[in-house]
């Protein structure tokens, strides 16, 4: 199967610029999604209804650098077909339990400010 990535980007000193969509064919893809990220790497999937694609994407782009320190990066990014409502994102984690305390803190800040926020729910997804 050939696809397309989702790519951070970063500048000199790791200051987050954009993402980079990139195509390779099957045997890349398969390669490196089984050697790099999927083999015993934990994982993030987020899951929001009610938000719209271009503001989750502002807000996933804005908060790269914050996740970056925190050892999450954003793999992949849909809208679910079955229920166009719903946005569905998934990271990887260096640290799952650090990357569980940030987002906690992160979503605690959020709803501290506004009770009503729209918020993804979250599912940690540790690697084996």
């Amino acid at each position: 199967m050939c696809g397309f990535r989702l790519i951070p980007r970063f500048l000199a000193g790791g200051v987050f610029d954009n993402y980079i969509v990139i195509w390779a064919p099957y045997c890349l893809l398969d390669f490196y999604c089984y050697n790099t990220v999927s083999a015993g790497m934990d994982h993030i999937l987020a899951r929001i209804k009610g938000a719209q694609m271009d503001e989750i994407k502002k807000v996933l782009k804005a908060d790269a650098p914050d996740h970056a320190r925190e050892g999450l990066q954003l793999r992949h990014l849909w809208r679910n077909i079955d229920d166009p409502e719903e946005i569905v994102f998934i990271f990887t984690a260096a640290d799952l339990n650090r990357a569980r305390k940030y987002i906690e803190s992160m979503h605690e800040h959020v709803r501290a400010g506004n009770p009503n926020a729209i918020l993804p729910q979250m599912l940690f997804l540790k690697g084996e």
